[in-house]
């Protein structure tokens, strides 16, 4: 038996679907939600209401001035540590709301 020359190995599939910018963008935002935690703490994570990440930014709602306040001032040392575990530049800017 010969091999079609017109089917795909799964490797190649496989890439065409993470290089789908929608799909792509679902894994990034759910791997930087769990290192979210990691890095501000089940604590300061527990103030977040809404997560969302698109066009290279991480999208935070939070339900306290208080926590949205501290994260102000933290969110570049964030930004960078978000990057770092994720070996590039995924996170161009953090927006607090």
């Amino acid at each position: 038996m010969s091999k079609d020359n017109n089917m795909k190995n799964i490797g190649d599939l496989l890439k065409e679907v993470l290089q789908n910018t929608s799909f792509e963008n679902r894994v990034w935002e759910d791997k930087l939600k769990t290192w979210w935690v990691e890095i501000v703490g089940k604590t300061m994570a527990g103030y977040l209401v809404d997560f969302s990440f698109r066009d290279k930014k991480i999208y935070i709602r939070l339900r306290s001035a208080a926590a949205r306040s501290e994260l102000l001032f933290l969110r570049t040392e964030i930004k960078n540590r978000l990057n770092q575990k994720a070996g590039k530049e995924v996170i161009e800017e953090i927006v607090l709301h």
